[in-house]
Formats: structure tokens, sequence, C-alpha cells
């Protein structure tokens, strides 16, 4: 079983895409979890801060909570597949000692 459990997903504002869901990773890396704090390369880091500053353009800071009208089919499957590429990256990364719980699936 891992010791450190987390949830992957994308929440508009948040600054984060990983949240502690044990008291392991609570006490480690506390609620919201920065990816600077993970034994990952800087290269995932780098791709996982990316992705949480390019889903935050998605939002309609006007329209709120609507889709902003600059986002387009090509963003979202664009952003679909980096997003789930950092997930598979980050689980490898990680290894055992952790399981990443993938709930990005909705968040467009």
């Amino acid at each position: 079983m891992a010791k450190y459990q987390m949830k992957y997903s994308f929440e508009w504002g948040s600054g984060v895409c990983l949240w502690s869901t044990n008291e392991a990773a609570e006490i480690k890396f506390r609620d919201v979890v920065d990816e600077r704090q993970l034994p990952i390369s800087h290269k995932l880091k780098d791709l996982l801060w990316y992705l949480v500053a390019y889903y935050d353009t998605m939002l309609d800071m006007d329209n709120a909570p609507a889709i902003s009208p600059w986002w387009t089919g090509e963003d979202e499957l664009m952003f679909n597949k980096k997003q789930k590429f950092a997930y598979a990256q980050l689980c490898q990364e990680l290894g055992k000692e952790y399981e990443i719980i993938y709930a990005a699936e909705n968040c467009i």
C-alpha cells in the first residue's frame, strides 16, 4: 500500500493540481501539495506549473464560470493530452510510495 495518497485534479484559481488525501500526505505536504516539494524531475515540475497556469486561462473572468471565448476545441484537446501525460509521468516518477488518484477527467 502506498504511503502517500494524493488527488490529481484542476480547479480554477487553486494554483495547484495535487491535494493530499491521507494523513501521511497531509503531515508531509499539508492539504494542498506544492509540486516543488515532490521528488520529481524539474521538467515535470515545470509542466505541472504550466498546466495549472494554462487551465486558469480557460475561465472567462467576465462571465465566470463560463469558458473563455478564446479557448478552442484544439486548446481543450491539447490540455487534456498534456495533463494525462503529466499524470502518467507523475505516477512513474513518484513510484510505489505514492498513490495518485486521477480526478481530472471532467475538469473542462
